[in-house]
């Protein structure tokens, strides 16, 4: 797993964790949205935040496109259990400063 594959499960676990906390995430009236949708879709693409956009009868969450692809592949890497094990355990050891760069460096010091 690189960094960067990574840092995209950090990332859309930062968010998740962001959508699930008590905070409310904005939410715009559907014609609202319809009326200002270029103006919502800079907003979405460059803050990174979802907006739900409410309906009379459904509401939806508008989410950055890189974003969604991002989450796609975060749950399909985690589908199954023993990859997802294994991403877990690489993720503890980057965040422990155990990596195969590191231990590299430091086998070419010494």
């Amino acid at each position: 797993m690189t960094s960067a594959g990574l840092n995209r499960i950090f990332g859309w676990a930062s968010l998740l964790r962001s959508l699930m906390k008590d905070d409310v995430m904005r939410s715009v009236s559907a014609v609202s949205a319809q009326n200002d949708l270029d103006d919502l879709l800079d907003t979405v693409a460059d803050g990174g935040e979802p907006v739900e956009i409410v309906g009379g009868r459904h509401s939806a969450v508008l989410v950055d496109k890189r974003d969604y692809d991002s989450l796609m592949e975060t749950l399909h890497l985690l589908s199954s259990p023993a990859n997802a094990e294994r991403l877990l355990s690489a993720a503890a050891d980057v965040s422990q400063g155990r990596n195969l760069i590191q231990a590299e460096l430091r086998t070419t010091k010494e």
